[in-house]
């Protein structure tokens, strides 16, 4: 059978507003500082299977080095390549001096808040409300970002908390004490969950509070001994962005750190460093191997593998610094998808050359090493024993039993993506331009006079194995050998108006195109199936990547950059096994 694998990542990468909207989607939001701010990776619905985080290593970005600071004044103090700023609030009157910060989702914005609750955003951050107008009964100390920069939470010295946006209200301290009951020290910072579904909060002895899907790993007064106080107070915390995200960090005013759970490793402290000014935060480096510290006069730590880019600690500033910020690497999308010749299994690929499988599907190794272009094609042998990745750079790279016949390094365009041979002993490359390319027993097929649709998104080998379907992004095709042209009247919905995939019907004589927001369109005899709706953030961020067909061509699965799987018709999704 033929296994026809979407490469539709490299067309919706060439997509630009709805790049913007994906990538804003889903990359993780900044580590935050002395408010304590943070969030991870994006929300995934329980209907349906996802590549998990475990295959999410950052072999093509390599991560984000670099952080921003804010000063009490509202300056932002940028250091590396991913602390760039654009703007601040220096020389500016403020009602209340502003307590922390935080970069959004996308890196390309960063919120401040004052000690009043008023926001301050700069960039692309969104606006959704502060505590600016109304009378506290604390004063606000931090705030934590969502991940799809849709909303954010502010805390308050008394545990108060105060939800904006699509940022959940998910409890307070206040509404946790027993009557009487008062905090033996004031709440210092927050930060949330991976998904957004819970946060921490952490007062000035290291006491936390847990709140929605947050795990509780440990406290400060729960590991001093009796009698035994802190050198100094908590002064912020962050969640661990190593491994699943189970645990977090507290960082004291004299550099003193203190790490809760099984993934929140240590990695040093200025704790029995004499300091010239008090540490007021911290932030993580994106891939968990290592944080910075950030004193009240500039001055930076890096610890682990956390480089150090620079500091304000040799420079006058106007006023303390209060916060740092951190962002997260990108996290690895996904971008080909295969199923296996039992239909009983499915690989999912993702531009970091990471492998995730699922159902009877084996795993036969990943990429393991930085590459130069991000993977945009993934094709299986017909005998489901390898597979191979393909690089927009023209990088081919095999697995298993399939084998290297050559590849094609195009300067003029982009590879989008590779189709295996019938036999598996050879196999076409094709651009973003609609070249083909064919290597090893791949039969030269010529096209027909005519089409030739601009950013190819997708092509796939018929079912009778004897010709080629190319479909562009605008729903024009190109056709080879023994191919029917299935040209579509109709237009994909949406902000891009973009096709990203094709499956054909067993006699050729209609086809199934896919639309980045997950609708369907129906071509010549292709018939309806049936299968969960596609959640609203997954349509409107136009995040659907591929269509994948069945073997018997009853069903199909759609899938989405962030790797979430939608079965019709008898498609299933199946567990991950590795």
């Amino acid at each position: 059978m033929q296994l026809e694998v979407n490469s539709g990542l490299a067309g919706a990468a060439r997509r630009g507003a709805g790049l913007l909207a994906l990538v804003m989607l889903i990359v993780a939001s900044a580590l935050a500082a002395s408010a304590g701010i943070s969030s991870g990776a994006p929300r995934v619905a329980d209907s349906h299977e996802r590549m998990t985080g475990a295959h999410a290593k950052p072999h093509f970005f390599g991560g984000f080095p670099g952080y921003l600071m804010f000063g009490a004044d509202g300056q932002a103090y940028s250091y590396g390549e991913g602390g760039s700023s654009v703007g601040g609030l220096a020389g500016q009157h403020l009602n209340a001096p502003i307590v922390g910060g935080t970069l959004d989702g996308f890196g390309d914005g960063y919120y401040m808040v004052g000690q009043d609750g008023g926001v301050f955003t700069f960039g692309q951050a969104g606006y959704y409300g502060s505590t600016g107008s109304l009378k506290l009964n604390s004063p606000i100390v931090g705030m934590a970002a969502t991940d799809d920069d849709g909303g954010y939470w502010l805390v308050a010295a008394d545990g108060g908390i105060f939800a904006f946006g699509d940022a959940g209200f998910l409890g307070s301290v206040p509404g946790v004490l027993k009557p009487g009951q008062v905090l033996n020290r004031p709440i210092v910072g927050m930060t949330a969950t991976a998904d957004d579904g819970g946060y921490w909060v952490v007062a000035s002895d290291g006491g936390i509070f847990a709140f929605g899907d947050a795990g509780f790993f440990g406290s400060v007064p729960g590991v001093l001994k009796p009698g035994r106080v802190l050198n100094k107070p908590i002064v912020g915390m962050t969640v661990t962005n190593s491994g699943d995200g189970n645990g977090y960090y507290m960082v004291a005013s004299d550099g003193g750190i203190f790490s809760f759970g099984p993934d929140a490793p240590f990695f040093g402290s200025t704790g029995a460093i004499k300091l010239n000014k008090p540490i007021i935060g911290m932030a993580e480096s994106g891939d968990g191997g290592g944080y910075w510290l950030a004193a009240s006069d500039g001055g930076i730590f890096a610890f682990g593998d956390a480089p150090f880019e620079g500091s304000a600690g040799d420079s006058p500033i106007a006023a303390p610094i209060v916060g740092i910020s951190s962002p997260l690497p990108p996290i690895q999308l996904v971008s080909g998808m295969a199923a296996t010749p039992s239909g009983e299994g499915y690989l999912l690929a993702d531009i970091g050359g990471d492998i995730g499988a699922f159902g009877d599907a084996v795993d036969r190794g990943s990429i393991t090493s930085t590459i130069p272009d991000p993977i945009v094609g993934m094709a299986m042998t017909p005998d489901g024993g390898g597979y191979w990745l393909l690089g927009a750079g023209g990088e081919l790279h095999t697995f298993g039993d399939a084998q290297n016949f050559g590849s094609q390094s195009d300067p003029d365009a982009t590879m989008a993506g590779i189709v295996s041979s019938p036999d598996g002993q050879g196999y076409w490359e094709y651009t973003s331009d609609g070249d083909l390319y064919r290597f090893g027993d791949a039969p030269n097929l010529t096209p027909p006079d005519g089409g030739q649709p601009s950013d190819v998104v997708d092509m796939v080998l018929t079912p009778k194995r004897k010709g080629l379907y190319m479909l562009g992004s605008g729903g024009t095709d190109k056709i080879f050998g023994d191919a029917v042209s299935l040209q579509s009247p109709e237009e994909c919905t949406g902000a891009s108006l973009s096709f990203v995939g094709a499956m054909l019907t067993a006699d050729d004589q209609g086809a199934w195109l896919a639309c980045a927001n997950g609708s369907v369109i129906r071509l010549g005899d292709a018939a309806a199936f049936s299968g969960p709706a596609i959640p609203t953030a997954i349509a409107d961020a136009e995040l659907v990547i591929g269509i994948i067909p069945t073997p018997d061509r009853g069903g199909y699965w759609l899938v989405d950059a962030l790797g979430d799987v939608f079965p019709f018709g008898d498609a299933q999704t199946f567990p991950a096994n590795n």
